[in-house]
């Protein structure tokens, strides 16, 4: 009796150990197949790539995202992030960091491991995932100045030449994006529409001349301030100006592949009147909603536009009507941390907003001299680098922490603004953006000779500038005046991505 006891506790024991292991994937189950990727193994590609898509033969979630390496030749293993779009359930996409494109001009190797995904039984892949691709060069540099868009040689730094925009109307915003054959598509955010709402032109490197795009409008679409951006699949772009008609806030949208405008919409929590604008266009640390700041003749607004839906949410049940998170003071330039939205005060003052997620908002002043002109989010979502106008020595940007980071408010990032190992005595960052490849960012310095381009790499906790000249001794920048003279925008450039 007791024998068969045992027998039977045996038997039981690897009854359970063999249920344990077809509940965690194992044994002859419908797994999840791989079915093919973007880049394909072996594709060498004509640019940077902005994301990675691994696509299986039904529908999938994620299980583990740790459960992907890219490795880099020059970096080693590379930050990512892996998302899924509801437009495509069988798939997962695998991101660099927001600001970021994977590496230029380098082979990559790619590893994903069964546990990334899982289908609607919560059976893990079928096999390990190995495969290189190959990415392109990185593409000109943008810059808008009165009247046109000058491209410059990303290393060499020269003149590409001059694109004039429509009615010689000047450009506030600039993004450009790839496609797979390599060709650039340039698409400029115009100070007006030349009364007709036209005020989003494009053009391809290479031609001569822009095209614009009628936009819905009331009247005439204006802007003052860069407000552009694409969106996460590369579809669209979007955009944001004040319709003279209304008198309100309108989003627009434009199809990538087609030139053509995509729809557009009023924002109602950002009330009508002569004051009324956007200030910025961001994306959520989700990728799935868009925030604008805007000045309102009372107060300061943010507001969200919810991607798939393409309309604006409330952020206020209890209130009539469609709700933003008001500001205490006015809004200027803006970028997300987890869980927070820093928007920079416009106008006279380094103090900076900051929204919680739930809406709650505080004012938060720097501790450096100077004005905040543009505020970046580094790529960790823990950290923003803010340029400033008016600074003293070589004070030119500051970087600032989530609310509750042990580091405090910020602290101080001198820059070299050296030419030939002369200082330039450069007193004002005009503007800075995101750069082709891992977290690196430009800088426009103004200096009494005129403007200046720095370069910049992030890594966790320090910034690095890079040297721009290795022949002279020291941290060098390029004086790019003769080529950009006037130049207040530098164009974001977007990397491939997936068809």
């Amino acid at each position: 009796m007791l024998r068969m006891g045992r027998d039977l506790i045996q038997r039981l024991g690897l009854f359970l150990a063999c249920a344990a292991l077809t509940a965690c994937g194992a044994g002859a189950q419908n797994r999840p197949l791989y079915a093919g990727s973007f880049p394909f193994n072996g594709q060498v590609l004509s640019g940077p790539v902005q994301e990675i898509r691994l696509a299986y033969n039904m529908d999938v979630r994620i299980l583990n995202p740790d459960d992907v390496r890219v490795v880099s030749p020059t970096r080693g293993f590379l930050s990512t992030t892996v998302t899924q779009r509801d437009s495509d359930p069988n798939a997962v996409y695998i991101r660099a960091p927001r600001g970021q494109t994977f590496p230029f001009d380098e082979e990559l190797s790619v590893t994903v491991i069964e546990g990334l995904v899982v289908n609607d039984l919560d059976h893990y892949a079928d096999e390990p995932i190995e495969f290189t691709f190959t990415t392109g060069a990185e593409p000109p540099l943008l810059f808008g100045r009165p009247g046109q868009v000058t491209l410059l040689d990303s290393t060499t730094f020269a003149s590409l030449g001059d694109v004039p925009t429509p009615g010689g109307r000047d450009p506030v915003g600039i993004v450009s994006t790839l496609d797979s054959s390599g060709t650039q598509r340039v698409w400029v955010q115009l100070a007006s529409g030349g009364g007709t709402g036209a005020s989003i032109a494009w053009f391809e490197t290479g031609d001569a001349t822009m095209t614009a795009i009628p936009l819905p409008a009331s009247a005439d679409l204006v802007a003052d301030a860069a407000a552009i951006t694409v969106d996460p699949s590369g579809r669209y772009v979007y955009a944001a100006f004040r319709d003279t008609g209304s008198e309100r806030v309108r989003l627009v949208r434009v199809d990538t592949a087609t030139a053509t405008s995509g729809g557009s919409i009023q924002l109602e929590s950002a009330a009508a009147g002569a004051a009324t604008k956007p200030l910025d266009l961001r994306w959520t640390e989700d990728e799935k909603r868009l925030f604008i700041p805007a000045s309102t003749p009372t107060t300061g607004v943010l507001a969200f536009v919810e991607l798939e839906t393409f309309t604006e949410q409330d952020r206020d049940e209890n209130t009539p009507g469609i709700q933003g998170y008001a500001l205490p003071d006015g809004p200027g330039p803006t970028a997300a941390l987890t869980l927070e939205y820093w928007v920079s005060v416009a106008g006279g003052s380094d103090t900076t907003t900051i929204v919680e997620s739930n809406g709650d908002a505080a004012l938060r002043t720097g501790d450096q001299t100077g004005v905040g002109t543009s505020i970046l989010a580094m790529p960790d979502r823990q950290f923003l680098v803010q340029g400033l106008a008016g600074f003293t020595g070589d004070t030119a940007l500051q970087i600032r922490t989530s609310s509750d980071n042990i580091f405090g408010a910020s602290f101080p990032v001198d820059l070299s603004d050296d030419v030939g190992g002369v200082d330039q005595g450069a007193t004002s960052v005009v503007t800075m953006q995101h750069l082709q490849g891992q977290a690196r960012f430009a800088v426009l310095l103004d200096s009494p000779g005129g403007l200046l381009l720095a370069r910049v790499e992030y890594a966790p906790f320090a910034l690095f500038q890079e040297d721009l000249d290795p022949v002279t001794d020291g941290i060098q920048v390029v004086d790019v005046e003769s080529e950009i003279s006037g130049a207040t925008v530098i164009g974001r450039t977007f990397g491939l991505f997936a068809p």
